[in-house]
Protein backbone atom coordinates (compact mmCIF):
# COMPACT_ATOMS: atom_id res chain seq x y z
CA UNK A 1 0.00 0.00 0.00
CA UNK A 2 1.18 3.32 -0.93
CA UNK A 3 1.42 5.97 2.12
CA UNK A 4 -0.55 8.46 1.49
CA UNK A 5 2.23 10.92 3.38
CA UNK A 6 5.99 10.91 1.41
CA UNK A 7 8.57 12.92 3.50
CA UNK A 8 12.20 13.91 2.48
CA UNK A 9 14.97 13.48 4.42
CA UNK A 10 18.15 15.59 4.01
CA UNK A 11 21.38 14.60 5.90
CA UNK A 12 24.86 15.62 5.95
CA UNK A 13 27.55 13.21 6.75
CA UNK A 14 26.33 10.21 8.97
CA UNK A 15 23.30 11.82 8.71
CA UNK A 16 23.20 11.20 5.09
CA UNK A 17 24.15 7.83 5.11
CA UNK A 18 21.09 7.39 7.51
CA UNK A 19 18.60 8.92 4.79
CA UNK A 20 20.24 6.40 2.16
CA UNK A 21 19.72 3.89 4.87
CA UNK A 22 16.23 4.60 5.02
CA UNK A 23 15.58 5.26 1.54
CA UNK A 24 16.30 1.78 0.70
CA UNK A 25 13.88 0.42 3.79
CA UNK A 26 10.84 2.57 2.89
CA UNK A 27 10.93 3.25 -0.97
CA UNK A 28 6.92 3.83 -0.74
CA UNK A 29 7.04 6.55 2.27
CA UNK A 30 10.05 8.80 1.10
CA UNK A 31 9.79 11.19 -2.00
CA UNK A 32 13.34 12.39 -1.48
CA UNK A 33 16.68 12.53 -0.01
CA UNK A 34 19.36 14.98 -0.12
CA UNK A 35 22.59 13.82 0.99
CA UNK A 36 25.27 16.24 2.13
CA UNK A 37 28.69 14.57 1.61
CA UNK A 38 27.48 11.45 2.73
CA UNK A 39 27.53 8.11 0.33
CA UNK A 40 27.55 3.86 1.35
CA UNK A 41 26.61 0.97 0.65
CA UNK A 42 22.73 -0.16 0.72
CA UNK A 43 20.77 -2.76 -1.54
CA UNK A 44 18.17 -1.29 -3.38
CA UNK A 45 17.36 -4.60 -5.94
CA UNK A 46 15.33 -5.26 -2.88
CA UNK A 47 13.82 -2.17 -2.29
CA UNK A 48 11.47 -1.64 -5.06
CA UNK A 49 8.57 0.68 -4.14
CA UNK A 50 4.71 -0.95 -4.11
CA UNK A 51 4.13 1.40 -6.86
CA UNK A 52 7.04 2.25 -9.31
CA UNK A 53 6.01 5.77 -8.98
CA UNK A 54 6.92 6.42 -5.62
CA UNK A 55 10.62 5.40 -5.56
CA UNK A 56 12.88 8.11 -3.98
CA UNK A 57 14.13 10.62 -5.85
CA UNK A 58 18.07 12.00 -4.47
CA UNK A 59 20.00 14.98 -4.96
CA UNK A 60 23.76 14.58 -3.45
CA UNK A 61 26.14 17.38 -2.69
CA UNK A 62 29.72 16.35 -2.34
CA UNK A 63 32.75 17.62 -2.12
CA UNK A 64 36.14 17.60 -4.06
CA UNK A 65 38.45 16.86 -1.11
CA UNK A 66 36.94 14.48 0.91
CA UNK A 67 39.23 11.45 3.03
CA UNK A 68 35.81 9.91 4.38
CA UNK A 69 33.53 10.21 0.74
CA UNK A 70 36.42 9.68 -2.08
CA UNK A 71 34.92 10.49 -5.48
CA UNK A 72 35.05 6.41 -6.74
CA UNK A 73 32.62 5.59 -3.40
CA UNK A 74 30.22 8.81 -4.39
CA UNK A 75 29.86 7.38 -7.97
CA UNK A 76 30.02 3.34 -7.15
CA UNK A 77 26.77 4.85 -4.77
CA UNK A 78 25.35 6.79 -7.82
CA UNK A 79 25.74 3.63 -10.11
CA UNK A 80 24.17 1.73 -7.61
CA UNK A 81 20.70 4.09 -7.66
CA UNK A 82 20.84 4.23 -11.20
CA UNK A 83 20.97 0.50 -11.38
CA UNK A 84 17.67 -0.13 -9.50
CA UNK A 85 16.18 2.59 -11.47
CA UNK A 86 16.54 5.58 -8.78
CA UNK A 87 16.22 8.98 -10.19
CA UNK A 88 19.42 10.33 -8.71
CA UNK A 89 21.37 14.28 -9.24
CA UNK A 90 24.72 14.37 -8.07
CA UNK A 91 27.16 17.51 -7.61
CA UNK A 92 30.46 17.99 -6.68
CA UNK A 93 31.82 21.26 -5.16
CA UNK A 94 35.25 21.95 -6.55
CA UNK A 95 37.88 23.34 -3.86
CA UNK A 96 35.55 21.80 -0.93
CA UNK A 97 36.10 19.63 1.65
CA UNK A 98 34.14 17.12 4.14
CA UNK A 99 31.56 19.89 5.96
CA UNK A 100 31.15 22.00 3.40
CA UNK A 101 27.52 23.28 3.79
CA UNK A 102 27.78 23.55 8.06
CA UNK A 103 28.68 27.12 9.00
CA UNK A 104 29.75 25.60 13.04
CA UNK A 105 32.28 24.57 11.46
CA UNK A 106 34.91 27.66 10.27
CA UNK A 107 37.74 25.78 9.00
CA UNK A 108 35.59 23.82 6.06
CA UNK A 109 32.60 26.32 5.65
CA UNK A 110 32.38 27.42 2.09
CA UNK A 111 29.81 30.35 1.78
CA UNK A 112 29.27 30.15 -2.41
CA UNK A 113 29.23 25.85 -2.12
CA UNK A 114 26.99 25.84 0.77
CA UNK A 115 24.72 28.74 -0.81
CA UNK A 116 24.53 26.98 -3.90
CA UNK A 117 23.63 23.49 -2.73
CA UNK A 118 20.76 24.89 -0.65
CA UNK A 119 19.22 26.44 -3.63
CA UNK A 120 19.70 23.32 -5.45
CA UNK A 121 18.30 21.53 -2.46
CA UNK A 122 15.48 23.85 -2.30
CA UNK A 123 14.58 23.11 -5.51
CA UNK A 124 14.89 19.81 -5.53
CA UNK A 125 12.19 19.26 -2.73
CA UNK A 126 10.05 21.65 -4.12
CA UNK A 127 10.03 19.65 -7.15
CA UNK A 128 9.44 16.17 -5.31
CA UNK A 129 7.52 16.68 -2.17
CA UNK A 130 4.10 16.58 -2.40
CA UNK A 131 2.21 20.45 -1.22
CA UNK A 132 0.83 20.57 1.85
CA UNK A 133 -2.69 21.24 2.07
CA UNK A 134 -3.85 24.82 3.73
CA UNK A 135 -4.55 22.58 7.13
CA UNK A 136 -0.90 21.60 6.59
CA UNK A 137 -2.34 17.59 6.84
CA UNK A 138 -1.12 16.61 3.63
Amino acid sequence: MVSCFRAGTLGCSLGAWWSLHLSALRPDDLAAAVLFYGAGEADFSRSRAVDPRACTAYLGHFAEHDPWEPLAQVREMEAALRAAGREVTVHLYPGTGHWFFEDSRPQAFDAPAARLAWDRTLAFLHAHLPPLSPTGSG
